[in-house]
């Protein structure tokens, strides 16, 4: 489908490619055309011609020693954009060197227009002031960074495009992307609303290998049943994932919920999890979080401490066995405790974002020890009516984070202790969506942003000022994609799901990830 090498041009020090400047100019030394790219080896720098001048657009260091570079062959300098590894990379004597991961080619189209090129060759486009090549169908914007941007993004996160992710049976309605989940090699992605051999809304989520981009395998319910919702909620630590389907009835009647535990690396389930007092309509799975050996799932309409009170379970991953029932210690009818719930080591967080201590549906958050009798630790109550504190949360060694989504705010506290430290706000109504932290990062997401095209913010929560380092979008995002309403950050790895995206059909879905 694609050319493996596509030399645009070579000769001892430039590499030709086309602009599509307002008004042709030209450049001396050597001489060439406006938009010209070539790799100049006494700088040791790529350059374009604005029309004038010669002006850097990167640093690079060529080989101190060799002079030209095979497969293809090509002399120092050159520059071409190989579509094996969806990278433009230059000769720096030697070998062929990566300036940069670029978008991944188009799966049907071999040439673009305006100007006219084939797929894979690169252009500077000074219109627009972007490295652009030709993907098969159209100029796609390389992934770039402003001057002295770089300066502010630490190692790891500088984050580049991979190939987006879409289901490869996808269909309209399937909602690939509303869940998100990833830990060392392995990404998982929920469709909760796929219909799987037939059966309505039934779910299913995908399993993929983060450094290959390749699907290994997908994950299913042992009972498929209209609407259970398998993969709304799902998390992944090392080979174990678990996967809940909130409205599945056959465990404690209609929408009683369950959860299950599977082995990504074989696609096994492992066991399937059932709250020992389990009932009809408690939504046991619409939450839920695993870290090594320990697992909890939320059920948010459990009813112990009055209807829709809410509940959280703690489960052994290895037995399966239940080991605690979670309550909020003052939770009561309504309050949605378990609608969120996250794990880190032994403390876990449940979010009750209908609670009404400090305001009417102000929200709470609940730090729980998992493992010494599952007592509670400490509460923080939102205080802002309708804030609706703890409707997603996250938590980790050092810090918990818990949304108010309707305050469009995203509140950080210290796990051991639960004292505030940061509050990040915005004056996007969705901000907080959904969030995801990550030693001393954390990503929020923004769906609704921009008519629902949304986006995603990365803050480093260990400096003074709540300065974002990165901000992402879909690159080819269109209104009620809402990018980012699924998230996953981990070792140095972006995940964003956009459920609404449209590529196999409306609200089909995608996922976006990025090194």
């Amino acid at each position: 489908m694609y050319n493996v090498f596509k030399i645009i041009a070579v000769t001892a020090t430039i590499y030709a490619s086309m602009g599509v400047s307002a008004a042709y100019a030209a450049c001396t030394n050597p001489t060439a055309g406006e938009s010209t790219m070539f790799y100049n080896t006494t700088v040791n720098a790529v350059q374009f011609c604005n029309g004038s001048n010669w002006v850097n657009t990167g640093i690079v260091t060529p080989s101190a020693s060799g002079s030209s570079c095979s497969g293809p062959s090509g002399p120092e300098g050159s520059m071409f954009y190989n579509t094996n590894q969806n990278t433009v990379q230059f000769c720096n004597g030697d070998n062929w060197v990566n300036m940069g991961t670029m978008r991944f080619p188009s799966a049907v189209g071999t040439a673009c227009t305006n100007p006219v090129a084939d797929e894979s060759s690169v252009i500077y486009n000074t219109s627009v002031g972007k490295v652009q090549f030709c993907n098969g169908d159209n100029w796609a914007n390389a992934t770039y960074l402003t001057e002295g941007e770089a300066s502010a993004v630490p190692a790891g996160y500088n984050f580049l495009d991979l190939p987006k992710i879409v289901a490869s049976d996808g269909a309209a309605g399937d909602q690939f992307g509303s869940n998100i989940a990833m830990d060392g090699r392995y990404l998982i992605v929920g469709a909760d609303a796929a219909d799987i051999g037939g059966v309505t809304n039934s779910g299913t989520v995908y399993v993929y290998d983060v450094f290959t981009k390749q699907l290994l395998r997908k994950l299913n319910s042992d009972v498929l049943e209209n609407n259970s919702h398998f993969g709304y909620a799902l998390d992944i630590s090392g080979k174990y994932a678990i996967v809940g389907a909130y409205a599945e009835d056959d465990a404690g009647g209609a929408n009683s919920g369950v959860a299950y535990i599977f082995d990504v690396t074989t696609g096994d389930q492992v066991h399937k999890l059932v709250a020992s007092d389990t009932g009809a309509g408690d939504f046991f799975g619409f939450s839920v979080a695993i870290d090594g050996n320990t697992a909890v799932v939320g059920a948010k309409n459990e009813n112990t401490n009055g209807g829709s009170a809410g509940a959280a379970y703690v489960f052994n991953v290895a037995s399966g066995l239940e080991i605690h029932k979670l309550l909020g210690s003052d939770t009561t009818t309504g309050d949605l405790f378990g609608g969120a719930v996250d794990i880190s080591g032994n403390r876990v967080v449940v979010g009750a974002e209908s609670q009404d201590i400090l305001a009417g549906n102000g929200g709470a958050i609940y730090v729980f020890d998992a493992i010494a009798g599952g007592s509670q630790l400490y509460k923080k109550a939102g205080s802002v009516s309708g804030g609706g504190l703890g409707s997603v949360v996250s938590i980790n060694n050092d810090y918990v984070a818990a949304g108010s989504k309707t305050e469009k705010a995203v509140y950080v506290y210290n796990t051991t202790d639960g004292v505030q430290q940061k509050k990040l706000t915005s004056v996007t109504a969705t901000f907080g969506t959904s969030i995801a932290l990550s030693g001393d990062y954390l990503a929020v997401g923004i769906a609704g942003y921009n008519n629902g095209k949304g986006t995603a913010y990365v803050y480093d929560l260990s400096t003074a000022s709540l300065v974002k380092i990165h901000m992402q979008n879909g690159y080819d995002s269109v209104n009620d994609d809402v990018y980012g309403y699924g998230l996953a950050l981990t070792d140095g790895y972006l995940a964003v799901g956009a459920h609404g995206d449209d590529d196999k059909g409306s609200g089909s879905g995608s996922a976006y990830l990025y090194d």
